[in-house]
């Protein structure tokens, strides 16, 4: 049984604002980030809680071919995505949205 995913609306304004900036570089390349975020958050449904821990409740998994991450936490039996975050981006901005 996989593990219900929630995200974050500020999580999905950061993917939503990757889009377009890919998008606006090459056409179709947004949709490529797209088609690779959620075939992680599907290895997130899979597996929850098993990524990467940065933190006591929360884990961290990169995106495959796109310099971007995703910080998501457990809450009980959901998965809740806070941020899909560039890798150069400070950190720390994910720990806002505790």
């Amino acid at each position: 049984m996989s593990t219900r995913i929630v995200i974050n609306p500020l999580a999905e304004q950061d993917l939503q604002d990757a889009r377009r900036w890919y998008e606006q570089e090459q056409a179709g390349s947004g949709e490529g980030l797209v088609a690779e975020v959620e075939a992680v958050l599907r290895r997130i449904a899979d597996a929850a809680g098993t990524h990467e821990r940065i933190r006591r409740d929360v884990h961290l998994i990169l995106v495959k071919r796109y310099p971007y991450a995703i910080y998501y936490r457990m809450e009980g039996e959901l998965a809740v995505v806070l941020s899909v975050m560039h890798t150069s981006r400070n950190p720390r901005e994910w720990k806002r949205r505790l």
